[in-house]
């Protein structure tokens, strides 16, 4: 079996590679792109220095001329011999950088890639999603993909979705392990309808469809109308306003919530309404 990982740097595709090899066995293959083999390795330390201009097209000659050498010196040669391998990158990240970010065209990008690959396909994609912003943060080098910032990632991760929804029965998208409470949140409500606040103190996430993750409160209010249960949303993002508790450097500690309301209030210059006593309360 051929796997692949993918997702914006700094997403975890290392830590999560390792733990798939260990789970997998004995005599899993585990490469990495560009790398693998001599010529790979070297086409990989060239594309890594931030400080040799390049070209996107060269950019991405040399991404499929390794990816090329791997495949017929490394992956074929193990999946025929009965290994399963494991590859941090492959094809969907020349179509998310060089394709999205680098604006070459995704259509424009495929082609390329099924000439270097010999339209070789993964039978499996993990689609890691971050944060692109945290993933940044995170990441443990300074490469030239890294040094374009945010912005440049935010466009890989939103190809990366578009590819995950154009190959559904390939991708499979992996989210922290945090929105893994969502569904049960979910469901508990839906088994006790009652009223729920904002301000409830839960660890609730939406994803943008730029791939970034906001941090948000959500009420929700069943209604029935004419015997039929409704549930009313009212959504509001907490960005702003964890990026100001950390500011005060109040975000884990138990304050007096009237106090810090007030506080809050003339140091960001806010309407009396915009913070609520009950939001700034510690959760039970």
């Amino acid at each position: 079996m051929f796997i692949t990982l993918e997702g914006v740097d700094g997403s975890g595709k290392t830590t999560q590679a390792s733990r798939l090899v260990e789970a997998l066995g004995e005599g899993t293959v585990r490469i990495r792109e560009p790398g693998g083999t001599e010529a790979a390795e070297q086409i990989r330390n060239l594309l890594a220095d931030p400080d040799v201009p390049l070209d996107p097209v060269a950019e991405l000659l040399l991404f499929c001329a390794a990816r090329a050498d791997l495949i017929n010196r490394v992956i074929k040669p193990a999946i025929e011999a009965g290994h399963h391998v494991v590859c941090d990158r492959f094809t969907d990240s020349t179509i998310a950088y060089q394709g999205g970010a680098r604006g070459l065209g995704t259509a424009r990008v495929r082609a390329v890639n099924r000439i270097a690959t010999g339209e070789m396909v993964p039978d499996l994609t993990l689609l890691l999603r971050v944060d692109p912003g945290l993933g940044l943060a995170r990441a443990e080098s300074d490469d030239r993909f890294e040094a374009e910032g945010v912005r440049f990632q935010e466009v890989v991760a939103r190809t990366y979705e578009e590819i995950a929804a154009d190959e559904p029965e390939r991708v499979e998208r992996l989210v922290p392990e945090r929105y893994g409470s969502h569904a049960a949140l979910r469901h508990q409500f839906m088994a006790a309808l009652s009223r729920r606040p904002m301000g409830a103190g839960l660890e609730l996430y939406v994803r943008h469809r730029s791939g970034e993750e906001i941090p948000v409160d959500i009420a929700l209010n069943p209604v029935s109308i004419e015997g039929v249960t409704h549930v009313v949303v009212a959504m509001r993002g907490m960005r702003a306003y964890r990026e100001a508790l950390q500011k005060l450097g109040l975000l884990s500690v138990a304050v007096d919530a009237a106090r810090f309301a007030k506080l809050l209030r003339r140091d960001l210059h806010l309407a009396p309404e915009t913070v609520r006593q009950d939001a700034l309360a510690p959760a039970a």
